[in-house]
């Protein structure tokens, strides 16, 4: 996971990515959309591909648990 000013984001690449040009050259598309697709399947709506992970302020403590749950259940299956 990184923070990148005032965006999180996953980390693919096995650096911490110091400048935007680095964060955008580490991107992975595919598995961004993946994701969104899979979480989406269970419920939980990932609204920007680049934002993520990211929940509403609206979000309830459920919310984060479906979320987190769904999450490492992709994980868990690319894991494998």
């Amino acid at each position: 996971m990184q923070r990148l000013f005032a965006r999180s984001g996953l980390n693919l690449s096995g650096r911490l990515a110091r400048s935007a040009a680095e964060a955008d050259a580490d991107e992975q598309p595919e598995l961004n959309a993946l994701l969104r697709l899979y979480l989406a399947n269970r419920g939980v709506w990932e609204a920007i591909s680049t934002a993520g992970p990211a929940l509403s302020v609206a979000a309830t403590p459920a919310d984060v648990d479906d979320y987190l749950a769904a999450f490492e259940e992709l994980v868990g299956e690319l894991t494998r």
